[in-house]
C-alpha cells in the first residue's frame, strides 16, 4: 500500500493549522501556564550562568542548578527577614495616610477650581475628580484584597512549587530543547531563518536582562534621592518606582506622580522648605533620573533597543493590559518587539532582497556595540589618567617631605 504523500501547500496548511490550534490551547489555559512562562524566562536568565559554572568545573549541571537555589533561598531568607518588615511597615503607614492625602488634595481643588495656562482655562475640579476616585478606591481595595488573597494561599503556594520545578527542569535540560525544536524544520529553512532566530535571541535576552537592570539601578537611586530629600514612605515609593520602570513611558510618569502628590501634602517638610518646594523638588528629581537613564544608562549600560515608536509602545502597552491584565502589559513590548523582527524578515523575502534583513540586523547591533566600546574606551582613558596624575604627584609630594 503507497503511503500518503503529502504536497507543498499541503504541508504548509497543516503547519499553520497545528499553530493556531497551539496558540489557541495556550489561550485558554494562560493561567495554569503562567508558572512555566516565568519558569522559561528564568531560565532563560541564567542557562548561561550555569552552562559556564558546569564547563569550568566539569561538575554535573544540577550541582550548580542546586547552588543556585540554595543562594537564591538565601537572598529571599535575607529580604523576607529584613527587608519586608520594613516595606511593610511604611505600606502600612502609606495606606493609613492615603485618605488624609485624598481630603487635602481635595480640599486643594476646591480652593483653585480653575487654572488659566497660556489663556486657556482649565477646570481642575473635573480633571481631578476622576484621579480623587481612582486613589480612593485604591486604598479601599488593598485591604479587601488582601484579605481576600489569604484564601488563595495554597493555589499561590501550588504555582510556586510548579515554577521552581519547571526552573529546575529547564535548566538542567539547557537549550537542548531549542535545539531539537530547530531540528525539527528541513535544513533549508535552518539556514534560512538563522539570522532571524540570533536577532530575536540578543533582543530578547537584552531586554529581559535590561530590564532588570533597569528596575534595579532605578530603583536604589529614587531611595537615595527620597531619603536626602527626606519625603514619607521612602522606600515603598522607590519599590514602586523600580517596579513601573518595566511598564514603558508611563510607568515613570505614574512613578513620580504619585510621589509628587506624597510630597505636595507631606506634614512638616524637611530643611524648612515648604510642600511647594519639597514637591518640585522630587519633580526635578524624577525628571533628572529619567534623562539619566534615557541617555546614559540605556545607550551604555542596557544596550537594547526594541525600535518601536513612544506613540506605538503606549498602544501595545494598553492592548496588552486589555487582552492579558497584568501580564500582557508586562510582555506586550518585547512581543511586539519580536513581531517587528519577524515582520522585517517577511517583507524582505516578500520583496525578494534575503539580504536587507541581513544588513538591518547588522546597523542594529553595530550602534550598540560600537557605544558600548566607546564607553568602555572612555572609562578606560579616565583611569589611566588619574594613575598617571596620582604617579606624578606622589615623588613631588615625596620630594616635599622631604624637604
Amino acid at each position: 500500500m503507497e503511503p500518503i504523500r503529502l504536497s507543498p501547500r499541503a504541508k504548509v496548511i497543516v503547519f499553520w493549522v497545528l499553530v493556531v490550534l497551539a496558540l489557541l490551547f495556550f489561550w485558554r489555559v494562560r493561567d495554569v501556564a503562567l508558572p512555566f512562562v516565568w519558569a522559561l524566562v528564568t531560565a532563560y536568565l541564567f542557562l548561561p550562568v550555569v552552562r559556564f559554572l558546569a564547563q569550568r568545573t566539569h561538575a554535573p549541571r544540577w550541582i550548580w542548578i542546586t547552588v543556585l537555589y540554595l543562594v537564591g533561598g538565601a537572598v529571599v531568607y535575607v529580604l523576607v527577614t529584613v527587608l519586608i518588615p520594613v516595606v511593610g511597615r511604611q505600606y502600612e503607614e502609606f495606606l493609613k495616610a492615603a485618605p488624609g492625602i485624598i481630603s487635602d488634595v481635595q480640599a486643594y481643588i476646591a480652593e483653585h477650581e480653575r487654572i488659566e495656562v497660556l489663556g486657556f482655562t482649565l477646570n481642575v475640579q473635573a480633571i481631578a475628580e476622576n484621579l480623587v476616585q481612582v486613589l480612593g478606591d485604591l486604598a479601599r481595595r488593598v485591604p479587601q484584597q488582601a484579605l481576600a488573597g489569604v484564601t488563595l494561599v495554597l493555589t499561590t503556594v501550588t504555582k510556586i512549587v510548579i515554577y521552581l520545578i519547571a526552573t529546575f527542569y529547564f535548566l538542567l535540560l539547557g537549550d537542548r530543547w531549542a535545539r531539537q525544536l530547530v531540528d525539527l524544520l528541513p535544513e533549508r529553512w535552518r539556514n534560512e531563518l538563522a539570522p532571524l532566530f540570533q536577532r530575536i535571541h540578543a533582543l530578547l535576552k537584552a531586554y529581559i536582562l535590561g530590564q532588570a537592570l533597569r528596575m534595579f539601578i532605578m530603583g536604589t537611586l529614587i531611595y537615595i534621592g527620597l531619603s536626602v530629600l527626606q519625603v514619607r514612605f521612602a522606600l515603598v515609593l522607590a519599590i514602586m518606582g523600580g517596579v513601573l520602570e518595566l511598564v514603558p513611558i508611563l510607568g515613570p510618569v505614574v512613578a513620580g506622580t504619585i510621589t509628587t502628590i506624597v510630597a505636595l501634602f507631606q506634614p512638616q517638610p524637611a530643611y524648612g522648605w515648604s510642600n511647594l518646594t519639597l514637591a518640585a523638588a522630587v519633580a526635578i528629581l524624577y525628571v533628572g533620573l529619567n534623562q539619566l537613564e534615557e541617555n546614559f544608562l540605556i545607550p551604555n549600560l542596557l544596550g537594547y533597543m526594541v525600535d518601536l515608536p513612544p506613540l506605538l509602545v503606549i498602544f501595545v502597552v494598553l492592548a496588552g493590559e486589555s487582552l492579558a491584565g497584568i501580564p500582557g502589559l508586562l510582555l506586550a513590548v518585547p512581543v511586539a518587539a519580536t513581531l517587528h523582527v519577524v515582520l522585517r524578515y517577511l517583507y524582505a523575502r516578500m520583496m525578494d532582497r534575503p539580504d536587507a534583513f541581513e544588513a538591518w540586523v547588522a546597523e542594529k547591533e553595530r550602534p550598540r556595540h560600537e557605544k558600548l566600546r566607546a564607553f568602555l574606551s572612555r572609562l578606560g582613558r579616565r583611569l589611566r589618567f588619574r594613575r598617571a596624575v596620582s604617579a606624578v604627584q606622589r615623588p613631588a609630594e615625596d620630594e616635599g617631605g622631604r624637604r
